[in-house]
């Protein structure tokens, strides 16, 4: 459908978290969730990142930090933080992401849903911290209602 709830977005981010946290000691994670838990979202944005904060940018040792906040009336923002730092290469590689990679399929969404409800302002951005030691990933999400969902998914 294309489409989830957010709570059930968290709860299966979460579930992930927990196990990798069981596979590999020396991970933490934090969500902290200050939206309506039945707002819906696009599905299959978020876990991507996720995951690349995970692998990519902490591997086996440090932490994630998940926030989800209402940016305003239609947009939800979520800010995923993980304490390591990306490097040149890892940057410019995501700069340059096809739509064959996780991060440039989730731009080409967010592009399709910037569309399709005739938006500008849903979008992906990863920077360095540097100061916090700390790569963060921006992410503005649409809070869709019926009316979006039946555009969408004709």
């Amino acid at each position: 459908d294309g489409v989830i709830q957010l709570q059930d977005e968290i709860e299966s981010i979460q579930g992930y978290l927990e196990i990798e946290c069981f596979r590999k000691e020396n991970i933490t994670f934090t969500i902290q969730n200050d939206v309506d838990h039945n707002a819906t979202i696009p599905s299959l944005v978020l876990q991507p990142i996720v995951e690349n904060a995970l692998i990519h940018g902490i591997q086996s040792r440090g932490s994630i930090y998940i926030q989800v906040t209402q940016h305003d009336a239609k947009t939800i923002y979520v800010q995923i933080s993980n304490s390591g730092l990306m490097t040149e290469e890892q940057q410019q590689s995501y700069k340059d992401s096809s739509h064959s990679n996780a991060a440039g399929i989730n731009r080409k969404r967010l592009e399709n849903y910037n569309r399709i409800l005739s938006r500008n302002d849903l979008t992906i951005a990863i920077t360095n911290d540097t100061s916090a030691q700390k790569t963060v990933s921006h992410v503005y999400l649409p809070i869709l209602t019926n009316k979006a969902n039946e555009n969408i998914n004709r």
